[in-house]
């Protein structure tokens, strides 16, 4: 089987793809049955982010779950031999006569997918296990593994929180101690967090690996013979000379009758208007300070890029220097040169930033541990 999930997913789908392909030669309703399978599969992939790309892959969240993982491989494993299965199948009854293949396919293949289905939907029931066992892992792991200490060997967790309860209440006056409590503990744990990444990929940063996109389906068209539909009767009962309207005409009650996505006003009012407790207890976002946001780790890009700025601004007095008002004709053409000067320097200076987050490719990030593009981490929006 493959390493990975996504390149098991991958088989999968490329198995359901030959699947189609064979039902193809027996009849609509085959094919109708593996591909409610396929779509019912896709569909997971495409929720638990089986292809997506970066950390936000299944294989990247859950590279510390092995349990996990190992579940999911079995799970893998056994559709891939029953899609399999249901392949031989299909190549069998494909070989057989016309009028039997396709009573022999549906009754063989409707078992087969029934058991896939069944396999299926263990999946989407693994669904939210999945998904906390991507951070459930690490988040443990930290807590357990991690102790905050201080120069003399000492637990510091309690003195830590304390100033952080401190620090919250400054900013906020009323806040309840039990809430109090709950985020000094939780300021914390990330500070656990962060130092157990620190201890065990410091040396060794966290690169994401590609994930390859999932494959292309293709859906093919019937092979087996359609039934031509009969004219006659259609003739016979829609002829020339029946001229009634049979066609049902709405009634009025089906036209005021109140459908699902009505607007009820009354109630929209209701549940537009704030309640009591909402009002009294939150907070107004403009009513502190905008929380400060650590900056990039770009300090080699900086260091780069502060020897050539000084190198452009030398350069640039120099070029100021030589310019003289007796090599004008106007003092307009004098001021004229002297933008066009500091609209050089821009430019040079721009590309030679771009040049040094070129030169550096990859930054760390102190937080997290990660390599990230130089050129991302510059990006403020991506950053944040």
């Amino acid at each position: 089987m493959a390493k990975t999930i996504a390149d098991a997913a991958r088989l999968c789908l490329t198995s359901f793809q030959q699947c189609i392909q064979q039902a193809a030669y027996i009849s609509p309703r085959v094919i109708s049955l593996v591909e409610d399978q396929m779509a019912r599969f896709s569909l997971w992939t495409a929720n638990i982010g089986v292809f997506a790309p970066g950390r936000a892959s299944l294989d990247h969240r859950l590279r510390e779950a092995l349990e996990v993982r190992e579940v999911i491989a079995d799970l893998f494993e056994a559709l891939y031999d029953r899609i399999q299965e249901s392949s031989s199948c299909l190549e069998a009854c494909a070989r057989a006569q016309p009028e039997d293949a396709e009573n022999d396919a549906v009754d063989q293949i409707g078992t087969i997918m029934k058991d896939i289905a069944n396999r299926i939907v263990l999946l989407h029931r693994l669904s939210n296990t999945i998904r906390r066992a991507s951070s459930n892992a690490r988040n443990d792991k930290a807590a357990t593994s991690s102790r905050i200490l201080d120069d003399e060997g000492n637990d510091a967790e309690p003195v830590l929180e304390a100033i952080f309860a401190n620090y919250i209440r400054d900013k906020f006056r009323e806040i309840d101690e039990v809430i109090l409590q709950r985020l000094g503990s939780a300021m914390v744990v990330r500070r656990k967090r962060v130092l157990y990444r620190r201890q065990r990929f410091g040396k060794n940063l966290l690169r994401v690996a590609k994930t390859g996109p999932p494959p292309i389906v293709n859906l093919p068209t019937s092979h087996y013979p359609q039934v031509a539909p009969r004219q006659e009767a259609l003739e016979r009962r829609d002829g020339p000379g029946d001229t009634s309207d049979t066609r049902t005409k709405p009634s009025g009650k089906s036209r005021t009758a109140i459908s699902a996505t009505t607007l009820v006003v009354d109630n929209f009012r209701k549940a537009s208007a704030p309640s009591r407790v909402s009002t009294t207890m939150t907070v107004a976002l403009n009513s502190h300070e905008e929380l400060p946001f650590p900056v990039a780790p770009l300090g080699d890009v900086r260091r780069r890029y502060k020897k050539m700025k000084c190198a452009r601004e030398e350069e640039y007095r120099i070029s100021l220097n030589t310019l003289s008002t007796e090599n004008f004709k106007s003092p307009a053409d004098f001021a004229s040169a002297k933008n066009k000067a500091k609209a050089t320097l821009k430019q040079a200076m721009h590309r030679d930033w771009y040049e040094c987050l070129q030169a550096v490719v990859e930054v760390a990030c102190p937080y997290c541990l990660y390599t990230i593009p130089a050129s991302e981490a510059d990006d403020n929006t991506k950053w944040k």
